[in-house]
């Protein structure tokens, strides 16, 4: 008889359940989603490890259940015949990454060394949600993109470049400025007339932040309260840094371990409060984020 499965899965993972006796039986296997509906797959029959050294090989039944749903799934094998056994397996479903997100709950799980059974989810997506936010405060910016082109108008301090927020990707970019000074962008730029910095970004996996006049081209500069640039990009990073992703780690197990302490937070809690990341209070995941702070202003 094979250990109880007890892990977890995403939204669309194909989950594969193994189950192993002594001998071929008939064996059935029945698995409840988390909303109670029973479905009965097939398994395949395959051959084990013997179950003690030297001994007679073992009998697998294996199957691969589609995971549809969040939530707990229990997966239970029926043997009768040559062999009578009952066995239940318990994997859970996890709900799809938001792209906002810097950090697995996995992770979370993983670095507090918790098991996954019976701790507070909601608190651990709380504890997730807050941290990424706080890092986009601490770094002012954010690691994750547009999912469509967004506009973002600019008033430029200078004629010939204007620091811009964080552009994802030259797919579906446009530049046109406002040259009558009446609000209609009216002048569209071709990409030969601007240049994105910095020159290396693309290659070292970052955003450009900073948009150069080149040629004859001029932006205008004129009242310092009407926009006169705009440009539509998909604005942020395309990826998740690495070191963005291990602060995340650390600081959102930090906060989920509160609640193991005195004065942490209490299960249950609807909210975690002001979360801010500090050279002081958060040394490491400081040190981390500082390769990938942002010291420019977009020039809004």
């Amino acid at each position: 008889m094979s250990a109880p499965t007890n892990l977890s899965y995403d939204i669309g993972d194909a989950v594969p359940l193994v189950y192993t006796i002594s001998q071929a039986a008939t064996v059935v296997l029945t698995v409840t989603d988390p909303d109670g509906v029973t479905s009965t797959p097939g398994t395949t029959q395959g051959v084990g490890p013997p179950a003690t050294p030297g001994g007679p090989a073992t009998v697998t039944y294996t199957a691969n259940v589609p995971a549809t749903k969040a939530g707990p799934w229990r997966a239970t094998f029926v043997a009768t015949g040559t062999v009578t056994d009952t066995e239940e397996q318990i994997f859970i479903v996890r709900r799809p990454v938001a792209a906002d997100i810097y950090c697995t709950i996995g992770q979370i799980l993983e670095q507090a060394g918790a098991d996954a059974d019976n701790l507070p989810e909601p608190l651990l997506r709380r504890a997730v949600q807050a941290t990424s936010r706080a890092i986009d405060r601490a770094t002012g910016r954010r690691f994750w993109p547009d999912l469509t082109p967004t506009i973002r108008l600019y008033r430029p301090r200078s004629h010939t470049s204007v620091i811009t927020h964080d552009i994802a990707t030259t797919t579906g970019l446009a530049v046109a400025t406002d040259e009558a000074g009446n609000g209609t962008y009216s002048t569209i730029w071709a990409p030969s007339d601007y240049q994105l910095e910095p020159l290396d970004a693309a290659a070292d996996g970052e955003p450009w932040w900073l948009i150069r006049a080149v040629g004859d081209r001029r932006f205008p500069v004129r009242d310092r309260r009407r926009a006169t640039l705009q440009v539509t990009a998909r604005f942020g990073w395309l990826t998740i840094p690495d070191d963005v992703n291990q602060a995340a780690i650390l600081k959102a197990t930090k906060l989920f371990k509160r609640r193991e302490s005195p004065d942490g937070f209490a299960s249950g809690m609807g909210e975690y409060g002001p979360v801010r990341i500090s050279r002081y209070e958060d040394p490491d995941a400081w040190l981390l984020l500082g390769n990938v702070m942002r010291y420019s202003t977009p020039e809004t």
